[in-house]
């Protein structure tokens, strides 16, 4: 951050925060106390403000102005707070979650048509290339497996209030764990870090066609429930998850249809 100077704008803020409307109660908003503190650089959001100041109402000017610029410069320090994100914030977020749905099915296509046209290559193929790519490709899909498994997540104290689960979309009711302890624990183990556990343990059989079909059937759900009802009075993103959910659903039905066809190996 760069530097800031607190002085004039924190009195500025201080003084219209102190200037209560003509004829208001006594018991008036603290949202509308701290609004002035919108105007203040680097982005300081009312809601960071009212979980870190009292009310203004009981404080004296000078009071009001020493602990604003207390926060400021522990901001300035070590930034600013992270937030839950709006309504708005989650409305634009959707288009990411469909991402991350479709990225669930990136093994299975490389297994089936990205593999075989490396192979057909002679020289490709008596090289480590494929092998490089398919492990990389399975790492990404179980990263992604992962974040799935932690998007469906029952709603716990520790969460980060910048992460987005499915919770944050009020209403949704098929929170919970997408895969078991065990595999979860794996997941985070031998592929979120760089662990002993290969070496102490050997290695890991992800059943990762299972661990898509899995996937699949949470994300189609919360589709729905954003087509059906979170977003029903909203004719845009009513006809945008809907049309998420179709394609999830065909992209789930063809992966069903080319089972014979797949095998899920350890990476290597």
């Amino acid at each position: 951050m760069g530097s800031r100077t607190t002085s004039s704008s924190t009195t500025m803020a201080c003084e219209s925060a102190l200037s209560r409307p003509a004829g208001s109660s006594r018991r008036w908003s603290q949202e509308s106390a701290y609004r002035p503190l919108l105007s203040l650089p680097d982005h300081i959001c009312l809601n960071q403000a009212l979980s870190v100041f009292p009310p203004f109402s009981r404080l004296s000017t000078g009071a009001i102005q020493s602990r604003v610029d207390a926060i400021v410069v522990n901001w300035q320090k070590h930034g600013v707070p992270e937030r839950e994100p709006s309504t708005l914030e989650l409305r634009a977020a959707v288009k990411d979650c469909f991402y991350a749905a479709t990225q669930c099915a990136t093994y299975h296509y490389w297994f089936l048509y990205a593999r075989p046209l490396l192979e057909a290559n002679d020289e490709l193929k008596s090289s480590k290339m494929p092998l490089l790519m398919q492990n990389g490709i399975a790492e990404a899909v179980l990263l992604f497996f992962r974040k799935t498994h932690e998007f469906f997540k029952a709603q716990s104290p520790g969460d980060k209030p910048d992460t987005l689960y499915a919770y944050r979309w009020t209403g949704f009711a098929h929170c919970g764990d997408v895969y078991s302890a065990t595999t979860v624990a794996e997941l985070h183990k031998r592929v979120g870090h760089i662990t002993v556990r290969e070496a102490r343990d050997g290695k890991f059989e992800w059943l990762l066609f299972q661990m898509a079909m899995a996937a699949f059937e949470r994300w189609i759900t919360f589709f729905g429930f954003l087509a059906d009802s979170y977003y029903a009075s909203d004719p845009e993103m009513k006809d945008s998850c809907t049309k998420d959910k179709r394609g999830l659903e065909g992209l789930k039905q063809r992966m069903e249809r080319e089972k014979v066809a797949f095998e899920t190996p350890t990476p290597a």
